[in-house]
Formats: C-alpha cells, sequence, structure tokens
C-alpha cells in the first residue's frame, strides 16, 4: 500500500525529529543552529514544521546530532523514501563524510 503524504505533513515530522534529537543530544536551538551553519530562525521554522529544509541543511543537522538523516526523515512506521532510494541516500552520506 502507497503511502501520500502532504508536504506540511513532512515538514511537521521532519521538525519533531529534529527537535527530539537535539534535546535528546542537550542543545539549544542556538547551539545546533550555529554547529549546522544555519540562522537562528530558519531552525526554528524547521522545528516547527514551518519550512522545508534543504536536504544540505538536513545533512548538516543530522551530521551535529550524530544521527543519520533517515532518522529526520521517519516516523514511527515509515520512512518518507522508499528502500532504493534510502539505499542510494545513505550511500551519497557517507561518501560526503569520508
Amino acid at each position: 500500500m502507497k503511502i501520500a503524504y502532504k508536504s506540511q505533513d513532512c515538514f511537521k515530522m521532519v521538525g519533531l525529529n529534529v527537535k527530539k534529537a537535539r534535546i535528546q543530544n542537550g542543545l539549544t536551538q542556538s547551539e545546533l543552529a550555529k554547529r549546522a551553519g544555519i540562522a537562528l530562525i530558519s531552525l526554528g521554522k524547521i522545528e516547527r514544521g514551518e519550512y522545508g529544509a534543504k536536504l544540505e541543511t538536513l545533512f548538516n543537522i543530522a551530521s551535529v546530532l550524530n544521527i543519520k538523516l533517515a532518522e529526520l526523515l521517519a516516523d514511527e512506521d515509515t520512512l518518507f523514501l522508499n528502500k532504493k532510494q534510502l539505499s542510494l541516500l545513505l550511500n551519497i552520506e557517507e561518501s560526503n563524510h569520508a
């Protein structure tokens, strides 16, 4: 069964995942924004699901939080990417961090 997500729903899911991981890492919004190289106001919008961050921004956030990008894109039951797309994305992520 194929599940369709609205952009706003995706933005909110990613935002909640960013916020959750940031809090688990004991970082303030200001600290995460600075380390990820983004504006504090942008991070706030991402966490509130008001803004769809660029993939590069999400890579930077995931890197600072020491998590895989997929963890920012995942809901409890389903990834927003299919397995082939995720595999390609993770290979890109690994090669960029090498």
